[in-house]
């Protein structure tokens, strides 16, 4: 008679990704030894580097971390165990781990032997009469088989319960302790292109409603869009600093190079310098060569900003006003606007110390202006791909398709504006020839980098008084014939804070409320420039990039690991990359003569385009939602606990009907490990608070109807309450076997993911 695999009991992780081992004693020898070794191997590596990097200390940060998931584990089978024994079960072993037991940690208590075991992948609870062993103890009446459905369905089930509850009491008790961090659902800043933007949702608005969430986090938002479904229209209430709420229909996106559906904003960060914990070791507060990094005197770690320079009195230092939306912070979106108001000129930045006591005086630190980095090459203008509902351009759009044209997929081509002294400057982005019928003496025909375009109108417009009007030609429809237009300037949207999140975002133009995308082929080379040095030429087609990173070992810069491949339009997320990282040296790869060749430029800042950013680094905004009581704390952490769970559930949905990139959002047991070593070092309630995240993972995980887990026995278990006699077993070997199977190209994929992720060769042996 065919033998049963068995049932598992216990992963290791949080993620549908994360492996699962099976109950130790009857398990394939490739399960049961080789994987966790390789597994407990490659963790002993990745203590090795930890230690290089953060010193000793990591050691206890790596024995919080044992002790914390080896709880939920514990706490997992300890359920099992409880039931089974008040079930009147034999239980012969209870296992945190697999393989043989570390010395001195195993002890026989009455029938039961208890262990610690060498390989921290798991647990498993033996039962008489479970798996393999079913023949050989049939007629015993402690044997777990002998029980009725009832009562082997309260066993398995048993593990999930006391996860579910482990992460109520959790999350309870950070609450009532300490208070759970939460970023509000403030907007910092708003994708080019994306849903938000296009339904005119500015940065600094506050969200009030999603559906039929009032009030929330923003953490609340993620799932709601994750896990919308292709079509799906979402409510939203926003409310700006000087407008009432208003209500927009917002349907996610899922693009091609989007990890999931998005509605293209971003949380908010508060005026505070990041904390060192945060930085990676070896570098400063903010970004390497920018503004911020030559400021006098420097940042510090935890610096917390409270004045600038006003921009309408110069000589003047003004205190930051409140957030009106918590008035007990400063406003980090006035913060922004001054930046802008300042642009290219230097600024005082007015800072109070991290760990200053109340009476010490602040700091005044003088911030030089900051500039674009730029190879001094010129990209070719790509096809206008959005336009913002409300915007001046919409009109246009509307009585184009009344006409069933569009202006999406046009091409600008020129942007003529009107002078204070009378004369016209013609803005040429070299796409095609300037038009002959409109030459003038009087006009001064400038040709332009598309990625600079939106400056020289801002400047324009800042040169002008009153209402303002530009011509805007674009190549219009299949046969590009040319199209002139007018559009007014909206001044409003001048501090919105547009940016690019993703590779496929465009660049945007707020006043006039369109974006289009800017290609990866060079229109022209500047002599003596990075670009011209490097041996960049004009016609070539940027296929992909590669950033410099930090090396916090060698404590010096190293090639970066990724090649970010580049499709022909996405040259506005590649510039502005340069712009935010810490390092501006850039390798290119263009093909020449039908080969690859890499050429590495380092990015020098152009003293004639200033850029509003300083280069400072802060930390998000997170605000603690703490329990009135006990009581209150007890409903907001099993609260909390079924809203994650049906969010897990709805991840997994996401994943099976491709909606959210697996590759993308899964994490395995490295990227677990790193997690929960990262939160170690955070403090008390933040490690308590991701346990209980642990625990509710674990919990629907193992819930899953894969026949070896929790939810698979589950099945059979309903199977043989409905039809009153148990599954054929060649059925349920065939079922089991695939379970098998099923769990390890899980748990193959979990370590691929991860080793893609991290680069784990080089994170394991970098020098």
């Amino acid at each position: 008679m065919p033998t049963l695999p068995p049932r598992d009991h216990a992963g290791a992780g949080p993620a549908p990704s994360t492996p699962v081992a099976t109950q130790e004693p009857t398990t394939p020898w490739v399960v049961r030894l080789i994987l966790p070794a390789l597994f407990s191997i490659l963790m002993i590596l990745i203590l090795r580097r930890v230690v290089r990097i953060d010193g000793l200390e990591s050691l206890w940060k790596i024995a919080k971390v044992l002790l914390g998931l080896g709880f939920v584990i514990f706490i997992h089978e300890l359920g099992h165990f409880l039931l089974a024994k008040w079930c009147d079960v034999h239980v012969q072993t209870f296992s945190v781990g697999f393989g043989p037991a570390l010395p001195g940690c195993s002890f026989q208590w009455g029938e039961t032997l208890y262990k610690i075991a060498l390989f921290p992948l798991g647990g498993y609870v033996k039962m008489i009469g479970e798996g393999a062993e079913e023949d050989d103890n049939a007629d015993d009446p402690r044997s777990f088989k002998k029980k009725s459905v009832g009562q082997r369905m309260a066993i398995i089930s048993a593990g999930v319960v006391m996860n579910v509850i482990l992460a109520g009491v959790c999350f309870s008790l950070v609450y009532q302790l300490h208070g759970v961090k939460r970023a509000p659902a403030e907007i910092a800043s708003v994708e080019a292109g994306s849903p938000a933007w296009e339904k005119g949702i500015p940065s600094g608005a506050l969200i009030d409603r999603i559906d039929q969430i009032d009030h929330p986090y923003f953490d609340d938002l993620l799932p709601k869009v994750m896990h919308s479904q292709a079509g799906e229209n979402l409510t939203l209430v926003y409310e700006t600093r000087s407008q009432p709420p208003k209500t927009v229909e917002i349907e996610p996106r899922r693009r091609k190079g989007d990890d999931q559906p998005l509605i293209g904003v971003r949380q908010p960060d508060q005026l505070e310098l990041v904390e060192k914990k945060v930085r990676q070791t070896g570098l400063p507060p903010v970004l390497v060569e920018s503004a911020a990094d030559h400021a006098t005197p420097s940042f510090g770690f935890g610096d917390e900003i409270i004045a600038t320079t006003d921009p309408d009195h110069p000589s003047e230092i003004k205190e930051l006003p409140p957030n009106p939306f918590a008035p007990q912070l400063k406003d980090c979106h006035e913060f922004y606007q001054r930046l802008v108001q300042l642009e290219g000129k230097e600024m005082v930045i007015q800072v109070r110390r991290a760990g200053a006591a109340p009476q010490t005086p602040p700091v005044n630190i003088r911030v030089p202006a900051s500039y674009h980095f730029t190879f001094g090459m010129r990209m070719r203008m790509g096809q206008i791909t959005a336009i913002r509902d409300g915007s001046m351009a919409a009109a246009k759009e509307a009585e184009l398709r009344a006409k069933k044209e569009s202006l999406e997929g046009d091409i600008i081509n020129e942007v003529e504006v009107a002078e204070a002294d009378g004369h016209k400057t013609r803005f040429v982005t070299a796409r095609s020839e300037p038009d002959p019928a409109a030459a003038n003496d009087n006009v001064k025909v400038v040709e332009i980098d598309p990625m600079r375009l939106p400056y020289e109108l801002k400047q324009w417009a800042g040169r002008q008084k009153g209402p303002k009007t530009l011509a805007l030609t674009v190549l219009h429809g299949v046969g590009r014939k040319r199209l002139r237009f007018e559009l007014p300037w909206d001044e409003s949207w001048r501090f919105n804070r547009e940016m690019q999140f993703t590779p496929s975002d465009p660049l945007s133009i707020p006043e006039l409320g369109l974006a289009y995308r800017v290609e990866c082929k060079i229109e022209a080379v500047e002599p003596n420039s990075p670009a011209a040095k490097a041996g960049l030429k004009e016609g070539e087609v940027i296929e992909a990039v590669r950033y410099r990173e930090w090396d916090a070992v060698q404590k010096q810069t190293v090639p970066g690991s990724q090649w970010y491949e580049l499709e022909m339009d996405q040259w506005a997320w590649s510039f502005a990359a340069v712009q935010r990282d810490d390092f501006k040296q850039v390798t290119f790869r263009v093909k020449r003569d039908n080969q690859p060749v890499e050429i590495t430029v380092a990015a020098q800042p152009d003293e004639t385009w200033p850029l509003a950013e300083r280069g400072l680094l802060l930390m998000p905004d997170l605000r603690l939602q703490k329990a009135n009581g006990l009581g209150s704390a007890i409903v907001l952490g099993f609260e909390r606990t079924g809203n994650m769970i049906v969010q897990t559930l709805q991840q997994v949905r996401a994943m099976l009907t491709r909606r959210v990139s697996a590759t993308k959002t899964l994490h395995g047991p490295i990227s677990i490990s790193v997690f929960a070593y990262h939160f170690a070092g955070e403090g008390f309630f933040e490690f308590l608070n991701f346990l209980g995240i642990i625990s509710v993972s674990l919990a629907v995980i193992n819930f899953l109807p894969i026949p070896l887990l929790d939810g698979g026995h589950m099945a059979f278990l309903i199977y043989e309450k409905v039809r009153g006699r148990p599954a054929p077993e060649q059925v349920q070997v065939f079922l089991m076997y695939l379970g098998l199977l099923i769990i390890l190209s899980l748990m193959f994929f979990a370590f691929y993911v991860d080793w893609r992720h991290w680069d784990i060769l080089k994170f394991l042996f970098g020098k």
